[in-house]
């Protein structure tokens, strides 16, 4: 059984989204600001096979990144961080994760790392 359309919010009406895994509706446009000042990164189209999956994936494993940069809940800038991602993995590539001789504290280190919700 769906669930029932949602309200409307600030004047928007909700769309029934058949693809989403962690809901039956969606808003587009609504334009209520946060009181957030800072940046996000966004990623889309995921590369498979760079690294075991261990919690929030980091922006280098998207093949497409924008930076969102908000003052006061507004989206004041936008920019492709996609080349710098890019560079970014060319430059792992030898080191995504510890080979067979590292050490309990480099295994570790990698296993925090994973787990960190930034982009370092």
């Amino acid at each position: 059984m769906r669930r029932q359309q949602p309200p409307d919010l600030n004047g928007v009406r909700a769309v029934p989204d058949e693809k989403s895994f962690f809901g039956e509706w969606h808003f587009c446009d609504v334009g209520l600001p946060l009181a957030y000042t800072g940046g996000l990164l966004v990623g889309r189209d995921f590369i498979r096979g760079l690294c075991v999956h261990m919690g929030f994936h980091p922006a280098w494993k998207y093949e497409h990144v924008h930076e969102l940069l908000f003052e006061h809940g507004r989206l004041v800038e936008t920019r492709d961080a996609s080349p710098e991602m890019a560079r970014l993995r060319t430059h792992m590539q030898n080191g995504l994760k510890p080979g067979p001789a590292a050490t309990r504290e480099q295994i570790e280190e990698w296993v925090a790392g994973c787990f960190r919700r930034n982009c370092r």
